[in-house]
């Protein structure tokens, strides 16, 4: 269970919540070359991929390369592409960051909503098709520039070396230097959906064995996005944010700083909130403090709960001061409310591992949890996403 410990850190929300977000580039005309050139350059320098190559006794961006040979953007294996066409999950550029033992790391551009945006790809470098997991990071920034999202990089890089599986983390629109602008949950679920057709048309996915899992911000994405991709495995969500406007006034209004002693004794502050946290929801949404109902209700999974038809867990968080826990159980109460079964977990904070049963629908309730939860129900979530993805066929899902 090594592996998914150490997955932890980059699925629950980030601890540099209010941390300026990085530059986001507008839907210009630009030369598609000039938009891979940014995402490259961000990839490139990257603190967590050097020091993740560094680590293996590599250099990101420099592979096998002489210092004379080396490309302007770094990278020794740039790929050839078809030609490019206008549909969502179309490949615009792939490029090797890093080869670490048998495992590479390759930064791709591909299209969504007609922007270019990016993400990284991990794999087993055999042309061997393998089950894959769309990892979303949570948080306002990138995976490369401003990773506030936790250790996505590492992540990535470790479901493949230690499970044997293709991942793909997506940097979102407006991120890493790709094209549009940060949405919050609405566009970004477009841009996981084009990611999903892309991946199922590598040689290196099993197109019958994907799954996605996300927290916080990642865990809206993964629920809307969910009901976007067809023949899911799995849709895993810890500590969604399902309402934004219910988000922005409880940090405007009842936001109170708390001390969470973990299951080892140690501490952690959770004071990164209030109307600044307010400001930034906003910020990201609207462009202002105080946006209408239609715009926070625009980027909600909540309407989508009808539509959805994959197996879904939703791990809730008992205690959670940044996403009130009555938001994190919404969509499994909808669920239930409208008809399906939902199998409702309740686990001990300090729990051992131990996967959820393997049903459609999966409520892991968690009294006491924070927000940046403890290992054994978040690394159970995680061996739930595991076991669908390597069963022989997945649960009944079809839908209420």
């Amino acid at each position: 269970m090594r592996w998914l410990s150490r997955a932890l850190p980059a699925l629950a929300l980030p601890l540099m919540l209010l941390a300026d977000t990085p530059p986001a580039f507008p839907p210009s005309p630009a030369p598609r070359t000039e938009v891979t050139h940014r995402l490259v350059r961000a990839a490139c320098a990257s603190q967590a991929l050097a020091r993740l190559a560094d680590a293996a006794g590599r250099r990101a961006c420099e592979e096998d390369t002489p210092a004379s040979a080396r490309p302007a953007l770094g990278g020794s294996r740039t790929f050839a592409v078809p030609a490019a066409s206008s549909g969502d999950g179309t490949l615009i550029a792939r490029q090797r960051l890093v080869t670490i033992g048998p495992v590479a790391l390759d930064l791709v551009a591909y299209l969504s909503s007609n922007l270019i945006v990016g993400g990284l790809l991990c794999f087993v470098d055999d042309g061997q098709p393998r089950s894959t997991v769309l990892h979303l990071h949570g948080g306002f920034g990138g995976i490369f520039v401003n990773p506030d999202g936790g250790d996505t990089i590492g992540s990535c890089y470790r479901w493949a070396a230690e499970n044997g599986r293709t991942a793909f983390v997506p940097s979102y629109r407006g991120q890493d230097g790709g094209q549009g602008q940060p949405e919050l949950c609405l566009g970004e679920a477009d841009d996981v959906a084009a990611a999903a057709l892309l991946l199922r048309s590598l040689p290196i996915v099993d197109p019958d064995r994907v799954a996605v899992v996300g927290g916080s911000m990642g865990g809206c994405v993964a629920l809307r996005a969910g009901t976007r991709i067809p023949n899911l495995r799995a849709v895993v969500a810890i500590a969604p944010m399902t309402d934004f406007k219910a988000i922005a006034t409880h940090h405007r209004t009842s936001f109170v700083p708390k001390v969470e002693t973990r299951c080892d004794g140690s501490t952690i502050d959770w004071d990164t909130g209030g109307p600044a946290f307010a400001d930034l929801v906003d910020a990201n949404i609207c462009g202002h403090a105080g946006c209408t109902d239609e715009e926070y209700a625009s980027r909600s999974p909540i309407p989508d709960v009808l539509n959805a038809s994959n197996p879904t867990l939703v791990l809730a968080a008992g205690d959670d001061n940044i996403v009130p826990v009555e938001q994190q159980v919404l969509w499994s109460a909808l669920r239930s409310a409208f008809g399906a079964h939902v199998d409702v977990d309740i686990r001990d904070r300090c729990s051992p591992v131990a996967a959820p049963v393997l049903g459609t629908d999966v409520l892991v309730y968690v009294p006491g949890a924070y927000h940046l939860m403890e290992n054994g129900p978040v690394i159970s979530t995680l061996v739930y996403l595991s076991d669908l993805l390597d069963a022989a066929a997945p649960p009944d899902a079809s839908g209420l």
